[in-house]
């Protein structure tokens, strides 16, 4: 396995799910789940917690127009703890193979895995304000106050 600084964007992104259900697996008994969020993203203020209470998964499904299909962001997620959270993470990953030469595997492949997993999965949107995308989402989303921004790395680093 190549170390983070010598992969690929792909193969960096294809990683995500993977890293997530490391975390999940490792997870002591006292927390109910886990926040993932890119290493590019910034808290600008504390998350209401509470959200998550009883949720399995959380994303943003975000839609930048109306001729655009919806994308599943996977830049802030929460995952539950339980078995069924940890088979759609597993799902999630092997489906991410599949997706490999894709611009955004880990995404293209979560809306695989989540249509397989949408109805035993206590799920919420994220909301735009946990995924605030800097420079797109404050036309997009006037007047919501960003919680977690992303600086979009994938911008400059993708190449």
């Amino acid at each position: 396995e190549l170390p983070v600084h010598e992969m690929t964007w792909n193969q960096a992104v294809e990683m995500k799910p993977q890293f997530i259900l490391d975390r999940l697996s490792s997870l002591e008994d006292h927390y109910e789940g886990i926040l993932y969020t890119d290493a590019d993203s910034r808290f600008r203020r504390v998350p209401d917690w509470s959200r998550f209470d009883g949720i399995d998964f959380s994303c943003h499904i975000f839609r930048r127009s109306r001729v655009c299909e919806p994308e599943m962001l996977t830049g802030t997620m929460y995952f539950g703890r339980g078995k069924d959270v940890q088979a759609f993470v597993m799902d999630w990953i092997e489906l991410t193979r599949h997706y490999k030469n894709s611009d955004t595997p880990e995404q293209k492949s979560l809306v695989v895995a989540f249509s397989h997993w949408r109805k035993k999965l206590n799920f919420i949107d994220i909301g735009p304000g946990m995924c605030f995308i800097f420079d797109d989402f404050k036309a997009i989303y006037p007047g919501v106050s960003p919680v977690i921004e992303h600086l979009q790395a994938s911008r400059t680093r993708r190449k």
